[in-house]
């Protein structure tokens, strides 16, 4: 009886032991892991000439697109022309990065931008692109970002 005891206490004590360096050897795994978002920011001001106009287009159409190694908690920020935003990355997987912005922006879904509903927190896809805009009318910025 006391050999049988004796043996389901080690036992046990090896299975929380496994378990315990289990936890050890995975805690924070994938957090430290580095990401890559894509972000090319546009601005506009209400123009009223057809030249202002074309010369802001070629304006925007000219910056670079920033490549942001993100891990949780990264925080970006941008100066544009209506805000100063900023996105944090939220949590990173494989699959997609949730972000937060300091300012409600709008999202375009299906080619249109509604500039009513707007939201801080916002899902980006491997391999997709999501666009951003300040709800704005006279002046915005976007805010293109996307997860390769």
């Amino acid at each position: 009886m006391k050999k049988r005891v004796i043996a389901i206490v080690v036992i046990l004590c090896c299975v929380l032991l496994g378990i315990g360096i289990f936890f050890i050897v995975n805690k924070n795994k994938g957090e430290d892991e580095k990401y890559t978002l894509y972000i090319k920011q546009q601005s506009f001001a209400g123009s009223t000439t057809k030249e202002e106009w074309d010369a802001q287009e070629k304006s925007n159409r000219e910056k670079e697109v920033e490549k942001h190694e993100v891990t949780k908690g990264k925080k970006i920020n941008f100066k544009g022309m209506v805000n100063e935003l900023e996105i944090e990355v939220k949590e990173c997987s494989k699959d997609e990065i949730k972000i937060w912005t300091n300012i409600g922006m709008s999202i375009e879904e299906n080619g249109v931008m509604d500039l009513v509903k707007t939201r801080s927190e916002f899902i980006v896809k491997k391999g997709e692109k999501i666009r951003l805009i300040t709800p704005t009318m006279d002046a915005y910025d976007m805010y293109e970002i996307e997860y390769r």
